[in-house]
């Protein structure tokens, strides 16, 4: 007997043939799961066994079931295989409702499958539902090419040996040498029990019996047509009676034309056709045709009754789900209290396995709607460290908190969930958990369990139990936090645990971001391309959460495919499809594609949702960018109302009322944000040009100088100390000079603006307006151009050109506050620029010079 011990570990027997049994086992050398088919050489010929595993080795396609390794020994043979983790399609259509479309689907695997096998010149020669496996993502793969044959090379064993008979075709069944065709009609016959719930041939044989049946399909052609089957477009309809032809002449020509058409028919699917259909259960046949005619006007009468009351009951549990209000729930990051000698990496570990269990026990209820990791974290950014449960609620919106904190020793840790309800100060679930610093696993089970509890729901969350994978992962949390250490070797180690563990969601997230950061390090495009090949096979439930829909726009922005994008967004079918975090998500991916407009009405959309502080932050950011400052401000005000401690927000406020003329209040904000943090170069800089409008140059020269101090390198950072100098009335041409050696050869349309006012201020002229030139063609849009283009006309004496720029700069919202830069001096002798003073409320701007 073959001892499956010596090259294997946890062996398991998963099924048993009068030819062949199946085990699923562990390869030593490799750790993979394989699927390990063993045969008696006894039952057949060696050439015969030998057949599979020459066939399959041909093949490496996804919808095929690839063939790793083979080896003989005491008698036997063994077929090392890929593991499907999953169900045979005639098992999977009973344990799933599909719809027309998805069952369209798994065909078009199958026909894909078939036309690599054929173009190979291989035959398969038994297809039937049976031997199509459905993997967990939903992918159909071929699978027993046991008794399959060369196209070229038929000899005159029977081909009906080992076939099963009701998925034969008439030829085969007739002995007769076979074609590609013949795969072909048992696809049609694939194709049609998986539509209509049986056999083709059932209605027209005598007893119902396979023997019957396959009578039937030898000497008789089809009587019934596809086109009987409820709720398929016609196209497929037509295409299934093709395949089902008598004549293999009257069949599709290959299976690469079959492929082809059904993914015509997938891209015209109208949704409004592929209503959710239940799939039938297996009736039994034999000695039941005498019956038949008696019992089947009362049966299809007993059947409609039940469908109708059936679709009541669903339909009404359905629009219950739909109707009832969300339940939001947020849980913050593992917080470490007290101290302890255990080694920061198995802190980490422990954080992560508690955070991703709780992140995956809540992303597979359907009880309640989460609060993305990410937006927790910016809340708890712009609130602050010392922030109160009952504000971070508040800020969420959310209906429930976990809040998860740890305390170590060398050996364990003890983590202890509370849960706090709505208002965030009444505990409404606390327990203490002790788990082993290293030990994933058992960490990742107690937290579901305890969350399980806390919420009275049942976890269906996937089990991480494999040590092997503990190990793995330990070590890969810690290296993912190093940000040099993401390497291929641990990319694809990633890759691996996807694969063991499809549904643990996390996986893929923490795979995406490794993934973008190896490549921006290395510029591999393979690192992409498999990338894109884990997001394309995840989990059918996978695809519908907002995490596969922001991972996968990630990796589609990276490649600059725009159009890809808008078209995921128009298409995304999740259950979260009208929701707050569906439209802020969108909404941040419409600013990324510089989508203003629509970046603008998916952020108001969810802000009416769901008046969160993270929304109120996007709208004020959406609204800055595109230069709608009124607005900007507007939500500026309601969030700073919430939290005073966002140093972004209160940046972009003062930024805003820098921009729009109110000086003292964005004065006020800059001298608050350097008092946080005197050695940020940026807030310096702000607070140096609005005391500059104020006429203040002395006090504006000293917050220029130490940006200046703080960061020598920064070509905006000199400018600023520059142009302080200068209205300070001092020497400023040594900075000017170093701002045009910092960018030699600008690239960026802002880099190249900040160069032509240096070589302005100097008196290069046509150098300055080549530049401006150059960035009017390629950035005519930058927000920055009208002013520097008034200030370099003005520096160079074409005052008709400045006031034309003033103007356009005035229009597009600068504050004429901004004029009032001694340089705009030589423009107060001229009337169009003392009527767009006075415009704009500002005449005194030129009384103090005349």
């Amino acid at each position: 007997m073959l001892k499956l011990e010596e090259y294997y570990q946890d062996v398991i027997l998963l099924a048993e043939g009068g030819m062949s049994k199946v085990y699923l086992a562990t390869d030593k050398k490799l750790g993979r799961r394989v699927a390990v088919k063993v045969l008696s050489l006894s039952q057949h010929t060696q050439a015969d066994e030998f057949n599979e595993a020459r066939l399959l080795a041909r093949f490496n396609h996804p919808n095929i079931v690839q063939i790793y390794d083979v080896f003989e020994s005491n008698g036997h043979m063994a077929l090392e295989m890929e593991y499907v983790q999953g169900a045979t399609l005639q098992h999977y259509t009973k344990t799933h409702v599909l719809t027309t479309e998805q069952k369209v689907e798994l065909l078009s695997h199958i026909a894909d499958g078939l036309a690599s096998a054929h173009s190979q010149n291989i035959l398969h020669l038994d297809l039937k539902l049976g031997n199509i496996l459905v993997n967990d993502q939903g992918v159909a793969k071929i699978a027993d090419f046991g008794i399959s044959q060369l196209e070229d090379s038929q000899t005159s064993r029977p081909h009906t040996s080992y076939g099963s008979l009701t998925a034969m075709s008439p030829e085969q069944l007739r002995n007769e040498m076979l074609d590609s065709r013949s795969d072909l009609f048992s696809l049609g016959l694939i194709a049609y029990q998986l539509l209509a719930g049986h056999h083709p041939y059932c209605e027209q044989a005598d007893d119902g019996s396979d023997k019957s049946i396959a009578e039937q399909i030898k000497f008789q052609p089809l009587k019934t047509s596809a086109k009987r089957i409820l709720d398929i477009p016609p196209a497929l309809a037509q295409l299934i009676d093709r395949l089902l032809q008598y004549e293999k002449s009257a069949r599709p020509s290959s299976a690469n034309e079959v492929s082809q058409q059904l993914k015509q028919i997938l891209h015209t699917f109208s949704y409004d056709n592929s209503e959710a259909t239940l799939s039938l259960e297996e009736i039994a046949l034999r000695d039941r045709a005498k019956e038949k005619a008696k019992t089947r006007k009362k049966r299809l009468s007993v059947t409609a009754l039940f469908t109708f009351l059936m679709c009541l009951v669903v339909g009404g549990y359905w629009y219950w789900q739909e109707t009832k209000p969300k339940v939001y729930i947020a849980a913050l990051p593992v917080e470490f209290i007290g101290q302890s000698d255990i080694p920061n990496s198995h802190k980490q570990i422990v954080k992560q396995t508690v955070e991703d269990a709780i992140y995956q026990f809540l992303i597979t209820s359907k009880n309640y709607e989460p609060v993305s990791k990410k937006e927790v974290k910016q809340t708890l950014a712009s609130l602050g460290r010392t922030a109160k449960p009952s504000d971070i609620s508040q800020s969420l919106q959310i209906d429930k908190l976990f809040i998860p904190t740890g305390e170590c020793n060398n050996y364990s840790c003890t983590i202890q969930l509370e849960l706090l309800g709505k208002s965030g100060k009444v505990v409404e679930f606390s327990e203490r958990i002790t788990v082993i610093n290293t030990q994933i696993s058992a960490t990742f089970i107690s937290v579901s369990q305890t969350l399980s509890k806390a919420l009275n729901i049942t976890d269906t969350s996937e089990r991480l139990i494999d040590d092997n994978f503990n190990k793995a992962y330990s070590a890969l949390i810690e290296q993912l936090h190093q940000e040099n250490t993401v390497d291929i070797k641990l990319i694809s180690q990633l890759r691996v645990f996807i694969r063991t563990y499809p549904k643990h969601y996390s996986l893929y997230t923490t795979y995406t971001k490794g993934s973008l950061r190896l490549y921006n390090r290395t510029l591999d495009i393979k690192i992409i391309n498999e990338l894109k090949e884990v997001l394309d096979s995840s989990p059918h439930e996978y695809k519908e959460t907002l995490d596969y829909l922001a991972n996968r726009t990630s990796l589609l922005l990276l490649l600059n495919k725009k159009d890809d994008i808008e078209t995921l967004l128009s298409s995304y079918q999740g259950d979260n499809s009208n929701s707050y975090e569906l439209l802020n998500l969108k909404g941040s991916i419409y600013q990324k594609l510089g989508k203003y407009e629509q970046a603008k009405a998916s952020f108001i959309k969810a802000y009416q949702l769901k008046p969160t502080l993270i929304v109120l932050r996007n709208l004020v950011k959406i609204h800055a960018i595109s230069g709608s400052f009124a607005e900007a401000l507007h939500f500026a005000d309601k969030a700073l109302s919430i939290t005073q401690k966002d140093h972004q927000l209160i940046k972009i406020t003062a930024d805003i009322s820098l921009i729009t003329g109110n000086l003292s209040r964005a004065i006020e904000l800059y001298q608050t944000l350097v008092k946080s943090d005197s050695n940020n170069a940026n807030y310096l800089t702000n607070l140096s040009t609005a005391l500059s409008l104020i006429k203040e140059q002395d006090l504006s020269l000293d917050y220029a100088t130490q940006a200046y101090r703080i960061n020598e390198q920064r070509a905006d950072i000199v400018l600023n100390y520059a142009d302080a100098l200068a209205l300070a009335n001092n020497d400023a041409d040594r900075a000017y000079m170093k701002v045009i050696a910092l960018l030699d050869t600008p690239s960026k349309p802002i880099d190249k603006l900040i160069k032509a006012q240096a070589l302005a201020h100097l008196g290069y002229s046509i150098e300055a307006l080549k530049l401006l030139q150059l960035v009017k063609s390629e950035a005519p849009e930058l927000y920055e151009l009208p002013f520097v283009s008034a200030l370099i006309m003005t520096l160079i004496g074409d005052e008709s050109s400045a006031i034309i720029q003033i103007e356009a700069s005035l229009d597009s919202g600068w504050a004429v506050q901004f004029f009032n830069l001694k340089w705009f001096d030589p423009l107060c002798g001229i009337d169009e620029f003392h009527k767009l003073l006075e415009k704009h409320n500002y005449s005194e701007r030129c009384s103090a010079l005349n």
